[in-house]
This record gives structure tokens, sequence and C-alpha cells, in this order.
């Protein structure tokens, strides 16, 4: 039998220049259609690699095409899709509209009691997984700013935990432009990205009642919260809302005990994490001595924050967070944001969390080129003052003198290559065949895997593989369009008898 000589050829299918060099920067603020204000934590989505959030003031920053679909989501909120040049400057998002639930007294602490124990049942099965972070926290004390960013690698089912930073930077501003080292020694305010309505591995939170608790009885959900639950429906899905506020009245020592209370949005049918508004009562913040306070001090206050969760097969995995406190003449704001489908920090190990987290910011480091590209979530403009002035200092620190000229146009057309490696990275195709030889009638199985050359993980960017079969002479025999998911497809030539 003849041996037929065959070449396979597997090319991918790549967005091309032009079409790039139209990307855009669209900005928009967006607030409640009922009252005017900022609604940060909406997720802005144009694709899997390309999505970002709003800011506490409600603004996003986001690289898209003109004729690109921007989906804006928000729990409690109808989702929004406008195209990219129809964005207006301000964009409001209407609640959904509610309706009481026919949930009985009892049968409130029962649901609750069910999503505690499905909430639990799911991190037991996924306990281990992990994903990475960006983490922007500022803080005000007086006249002096601070401020902290950095990439996170945690685990992420229901809570975070067992934090690792990858790489950051911290410092610190006065109001008149005075900067120098972070405004604190030390602080352990990392603690507040373990908080959720289930906390799991956390000592440190081992006081505080949580709204959903497995050990807790039925009764017991009563005895400490006030429960009012609410159906909603939000793109086609039925969802829980269950507003808890705490039971205690004024001056039974229980009032004194931490506790959180807030709002929960819980799938209806899957009794699935949503989302939680939330807030931490009779908590204190301690300050030692250090340069912001002469002598230490003890301050009581309450800790506004949000969590929203991505379900990833039934896994509530936290997607997003924002916390927030103040009292006289202090304030502290906290944004953390999945960012484990993007191109940031892969590969890094990251070093674990000690109870000062600036040193152990100081101990991973921070690649001030990098930084210098990639703000991820648009600074608010009190945030880009304090981020300015540090990298102000940093500059001066090394000698480094930066003009504002206009760019060069080899400077436009090296932004222009540095936005094409970001928006469409290099891939490599591996091709796997179920044999080294083939004979005319035999079928030729392949599979194909497409890798990210800047993070080495399975690639979503090109979705079609081209697969393609030339004979000895040159000549093309077959073509195949194979489907790609998750960077991965199959498919298979029929050889002809003759």
């Amino acid at each position: 039998m003849k041996h037929l000589s065959l070449w396979l050829l597997a090319t991918m299918c790549l967005a091309c220049w032009d079409r790039l060099a139209a990307n855009e920067v669209y900005t928009a603020r967006i607030v409640d259609a009922d009252t005017g204000e900022p609604l940060p934590c909406v997720g802005i989505f144009v694709s899997r690699e390309n999505t970002t959030l709003t800011n506490f003031d409600g603004e996003f920053c986001i690289k898209a095409l003109p004729s690109d679909t921007l989906r804006m989501t928000c729990v409690g909120h109808k989702t929004l899709r406008l195209r990219a040049n129809e964005l207006p400057q301000v964009v409001e998002m209407q609640v959904n509209e509610g309706r009481m639930s026919e949930v009985t007294v009892m049968g409130m602490e029962r649901l609750l009691s069910d999503i505690a124990r499905q909430t639990e049942k799911a991190y037991k099965q996924n306990k281990k997984k992990h994903s990475q972070y960006f983490y922007r926290q500022t803080t005000v004390v007086r006249e002096k700013q601070d401020i902290v960013e950095a990439f996170v690698d945690a685990r992420s089912t229901v809570n975070l935990r067992d934090l690792r930073f990858l790489s950051g930077r911290h410092g610190q501003s006065w109001k008149d432009g005075q900067t120098m080292p972070s405004l604190f020694s030390n602080q352990n305010l990392h603690h507040i990205l373990e908080l959720a309505p289930m906390i799991f591995e956390s000592e440190f939170w081992n006081m505080l009642a949580t709204p959903l608790n497995k050990k807790r009885s039925i009764s017991q959900y009563g005895e400490l919260y006030d429960i009012e639950v609410e159906e909603i429906t939000s793109d086609g899905r039925d969802i829980y809302k269950i507003r808890l506020q705490s039971s205690a009245t004024e001056g039974k020592e229980q009032k004194k005990a931490p506790i959180m209370v807030g709002t929960l949005y819980v799938d209806k049918q899957g009794k699935r994490l949503l989302s939680f508004d939330g807030q931490l009562l009779n908590t204190f913040i301690d300050f030692r001595p250090d340069i912001a306070f002469r002598s230490g001090i003890s301050v009581a206050v309450n800790l506004d924050f949000k969590i929203n969760y991505a379900q990833d097969k039934g896994t509530p995995e936290v997607a997003n967070m924002s916390m927030q406190t103040s009292f006289d003449g202090y304030q502290t704001r906290t944004m953390v944001f999945n960012v484990s489908d993007m191109p940031y920090m892969q590969g890094h190990k990251g070093i674990a969390t000690k109870e000062n987290m600036l040193e152990t910011i100081d101990v991973a480091g921070y690649d001030s080129t990098f930084w210098a590209n990639h703000e991820i979530i648009k600074r608010t403009k009190e945030e880009q003052e304090i981020a300015q002035a540090v990298i102000n200092r940093e500059r001066e620190e090394v000698g480094i003198h930066v003009e504002a000229d206009t760019p060069s146009p080899l400077g436009r057309l090296a932004d222009r290559a540095r936005l094409f490696g970001e928006r469409i990275p290099q891939e490599k195709v591996y091709v796997h065949m179920d044999n080294t030889g083939y004979f005319l009638g035999d079928t030729i199985w392949f599979a194909a895997y497409t890798r990210r050359t800047d993070t080495g993980r399975p690639s979503r960017v090109s979705r079609v593989l081209y697969a393609e079969l030339w004979n000895h002479d040159g000549y093309l025999v077959e073509r195949k369009l194979v489907e790609m998911r998750e960077g991965r497809g199959h498919w298979f030539f029929a050889l002809p008898d003759t």
C-alpha cells in the first residue's frame, strides 16, 4: 500500500493591526437612576480578558473598539449593554423592582440555615481554589494621606484567605505636597479582605457574628437578626434579597458585641451567594503610637463593605470587594478586583502575608515600569493625587526627570505596539496526532492546544484554529476550521483511498 507524505499546518486567526489601531479609551460615570449616587464596583465587561470596575466615585476607564459592546453589571440593578461609541458621560442604572416573598418568619430563618449549608458545601469542595487580585487601599488621617497598591494571590471560595503578596508599593503624601514613607510603620488592615457573610480559616474574626453560620440553630438566627426577604428578578433569574439587621436593642450587653449586618443577594434556585452589602457594627480600630498619633488610641467604627461573587460551576468565588470607614479626621477605603483572567503577575509565587502588611509588600517588591502602565481600576481624583505624589518621590529618589513633551512618532508607534501586545498577545499552537505516519484511507485524528506566550496559560484570545492538510507537492488538500474552547480543540482529516 502506498504511503502518503503529508504536512499538517495549523495557523491562528488573529485580529489585524488596523482593527487594533481603532482602539480607544472610554470613560464614564455610573450612578443610581433613582438617587443619583455613584455606584462603585459595577463590573464593566468587554471580554474575559478586558474588564474593569467602577471606582468609589462610580467612574471607569477601559480600552475598546468603537463597535465593542460594554456590559455593565451590578447585583440589585438592571444589566446594561451599550456600544462603546454610544457611551454617555453619565450612565444611569435602574434598580430591579422587588416583591415581598411569601417566606414566613420561621421560613426566613430556615432559609438562612439552608444557604449556610450550601455555602459550606461549596467551600469544602473548592477550598483550595485560588485567584489573583488587584488591591488598592487609601488612608487619610488629618493632613496625611497614604496609599497601598498591590497584586495578591489568595484562596478565593466564599472569602479571601491565605494571602500572598506578589508585587506592590506603598507611600504617603501630605496635602501640602510633601512626601515620605508610609503613614504607619505597620498595619494589619489586610484582614478586612477576609470578610464575607460566612468566613472560613480566619482566627482574626472568630468573635464576629456573621449572617451565615452552619453551627447556628434556626432559633438563634431570630435572636441575632431581624430578617426581611424580598424576591427580585434580574436577567431572567429569580433572586432572594435578604435584609438582616441586628435584633439587639439599646442598653443590652449584646449591643456591644461585633456583628455583621446588611443585605444578602442569593440565587433562589441554587441557594448560591451572588452579593452582599454589609456593615460591621461595634468594631474597633487600634492606633498604636506612630507617626500619625503620639499616643495610642482605640476608636469604635462601623465598617461598610460590599462583596460580589462569580459563579464558577456553582462555586461562589470572590469577584470583587470594596470597603470603607471613616470618623473624625480619619478615612480608609479599599477596593479588590479579581484579575485572574488578565495577564498580570502570572507565574509569581508571592510572599506569605505577615501581620505587618507593609513589611510583606516591601519584601515582595515592585516593578516600576509595570506599575506605570497598569492602573487596573481608574483612580478617583483623591487617589490619583496621593499616587502621583508617591510616584514623583520615587522618581526623585532615583534621579529621574520626566519632560512633559509631546510624544514622538516613534514613541507613539511603541505605544501602539505595547497596546497590541496587551490586547492581542502572542500565542503558540501545539498539535498532537494519533500516529507518526498514515496510509491512504486512514483517518488523521489530532488535538490542538493554544498557549499565551506571556503567561503560559491556555489562551482565550483566538476562538478558531485553521488546520490545513498539504501534500508533498505543496498543494492544499483540505482545510478544517476547529473551534477552540478554553485553549483546546480537536478534529480529524479522512484520507481518500486513492
